[in-house]
């Protein structure tokens, strides 16, 4: 049943991650790579937390 969920999912995995200087808030940017994706999927998240070491994109996500 978990495999159906993930049947329509990306693997991405985390490549960087810094504090956001340039944001009001110094967000945490957390850049991932994804297995079959050419762009790199970026992720912001509030700087008390770490970016999770993996990521799970939709295939369908529309990246423009």
């Amino acid at each position: 049943m978990i495999e159906l969920a993930y049947a329509g999912m990306v693997i991405c995995k985390l490549v960087s991650q810094d504090i956001d200087e340039n944001s009001t808030d110094k967000d945490r940017l957390c850049e991932y790579k994804c297995q079959d994706k050419r762009k790199n999927e970026v992720v912001y998240t509030p700087n008390i937390y770490n970016c999770p070491t993996v990521l799970y994109v939709d295939k369908l996500k529309d990246d423009s």
